[in-house]
């Protein structure tokens, strides 16, 4: 403020001796506390954000794998036709013999094994390892900045754990003696290729991917986190329901044991009054020889004869659910 040029002189005292904020007039035990919690949920905002940007740029990473993908099925295809009309060519040639035929296709047609795969998905996983590779690295590297936890016996955070030790020790090929019975099935293939660095690249693909499925599903989760934490913090401690759990049950009038009112309810499916319903129940509801009971599909009801479309739409399957199994 003693920058600031103000002509009327109490002006300028004024603003010298109110440039204080709020925090400033608090105490310093009051100050300390709320510049703590401000720290602490700034720190669950940033984690929040950044996950999801680093899902969006693992999402365009995938489109553009994606693409790559595409293309090369596109120049197969176009590989394909172009033999196909050689292959023609040396079977309708009628100056070769049967002989000659054979070896001239015998010579268009190689006896390799055959070890591309031609599925979409396969296609997308060595467009990742080949032309997304530095993409990834950078990701993973940018991951490194979560604290990434879950069950110490789940494979994908023993993965993550081996690649952190990797990137740390800069290490640029992946150890022959890793353990691919680790990684996801579909990924095992690249993890043995003789060329290990692209072998390291796909352990980077493989584990960005686990990662967001295992956190998707709940089995990994983000430490400082809100969107992504551990879900048994989302719930009720289980010594606390098991103390509210009775009393619940008896304001809904229920009972924790379901072998109590499931032989009731199962008896009024079995009485012979079911096979002479009143005429609201007609045809509604059946119970089979194996405990299965069926209800008919709900039919439309017109609110109003003059506006039919406003009905409630028919269910054109039938909706059934077993007795023994309803618990």
């Amino acid at each position: 403020m003693a920058g600031i040029h103000v002509h009327d002189p109490g002006i300028a005292v004024h603003l010298r001796r109110n440039t204080h904020y709020d925090t400033e007039r608090l105490a310093p035990d009051r100050k300390a506390l709320e510049l703590c919690c401000f720290l602490h949920t700034l720190l669950y905002e940033l984690t929040d954000v950044s996950a999801d940007i680093t899902g969006r740029r693992l999402n365009d990473i995938y489109r553009f794998a994606s693409n790559h993908a595409e293309k090369l099925q596109v120049r197969r295809s176009t590989d394909l036709r172009a033999e196909r009309v050689k292959l023609k060519a040396v079977l309708y040639d009628g100056k070769l013999s049967d002989k000659q035929k054979v070896a001239a296709i015998k010579e268009l047609i190689t006896n390799e094994p055959h070890t591309v795969e031609d599925s979409r998905a396969s296609l997308v996983r060595q467009s990742l390892v080949e032309d997304e590779s530095h993409r990834i690295s950078a990701l993973v590297n940018a991951m490194g900045v979560f604290d990434v936890r879950g069950d110490d016996n789940n494979t994908v955070l023993k993965q993550v754990k081996i690649l952190r030790d990797l990137v740390e020790r800069r290490v640029g090929e992946l150890p022959g003696d890793f353990d691919i019975s680790l990684a996801a099935p579909n990924w095992r293939a690249m993890l043995q290729l003789p060329d290990r660095k692209k072998a390291l690249a796909a352990l980077k693909a493989c584990v960005m991917s686990s990662v967001r499925k295992e956190i998707k599903g709940g089995k990994l989760w983000l430490a400082h986190s809100r969107k992504h934490r551990d879900r048994e913090e989302q719930l009720i401690p289980i010594s606390d329901w098991q103390a509210m759990r009775g009393g619940f049950l008896s304001a809904m009038s229920l009972t924790a044991d379901p072998e109590k009112s499931l032989p009731d309810f199962v008896k009024k499916f079995s009485t012979p009054s079911l096979n002479s319903p009143p005429p609201w129940m007609k045809g509604v509801s059946r119970l089979t020889d194996k405990d299965i009971c069926t209800f008919r599909p709900l039919l439309p009801w017109t609110l109003s004869p003059k506006s039919p479309e406003r009905g409630i739409p028919s269910l054109k399957s039938s909706a059934r659910f077993s007795t023994g199994n309803c618990w």
